[in-house]
């Protein structure tokens, strides 16, 4: 089994972490926000499918881009990077725990992703007027969900890329030994 997802509250690295971990095995990064856009219809981006119509209709999406990876067939090492809210989908939480891939739960601080999520302007699913009040009420639900769900956890609090990139390795080659997958 060559197959881990990063899991992690928006903006805790997963997809720069992934691409590195992708390269440092010779295998195949995926991000799974990049098959929910390759799903909607020309023109659209994934913050203007949420706004216009709504998280369920968000989470169909994200279900069905994830079982159409999973289904794939590959050898080799993957590594797919899961959205921000990925575990929160009762659909899309299913097919990961009835996979055999490795899912790493990634922790940052709160002050440091609502930094990084604010650069770039209020994303749909914060209270633009109180951003900081509602983006703390989802950094405890999704951190409490990442912890519940996740095979291993990785704390990123410190860890240049590098060393954040060498603990999920760590990680995962002790999940390995520790089920024999």
């Amino acid at each position: 089994m060559n197959h881990i997802a990063l899991a992690g509250v928006k903006h805790t690295g997963k997809s720069t972490k992934g691409r590195l971990l992708a390269q440092s095995h010779k295998g195949i990064f995926t991000d799974l926000d990049d098959l929910i856009v390759e799903m909607l219809p020309r023109g659209y981006t994934i913050r203007e499918w949420y706004r216009e119509k709504g998280a369920e209709s968000f989470m169909e999406l994200e279900s069905s881009a994830l079982e159409n990876y999973l289904n794939k067939p590959e050898d080799g090492f993957r590594c797919l990077a899961l959205g921000g809210g990925t575990l929160e989908n009762p659909s899309a939480r299913k097919q990961l725990k009835a996979s055999s891939l490795c899912l790493c739960g990634l922790i940052d601080r709160e002050e440091v992703l609502l930094e990084r999520i604010l650069r770039k302007g209020i994303p749909p699913f914060l209270d633009s007027s109180h951003p900081e009040e509602s983006f703390h009420r989802l950094y405890e639900q999704r951190n409490r969900t990442i912890r519940e769900c996740s095979d291993i956890l990785v704390d990123m609090d410190g860890l240049t890329m590098d060393e954040a990139v060498k603990a999920i390795e760590r990680g995962f080659r002790a999940f390995i030994k520790k089920t024999g997958i």
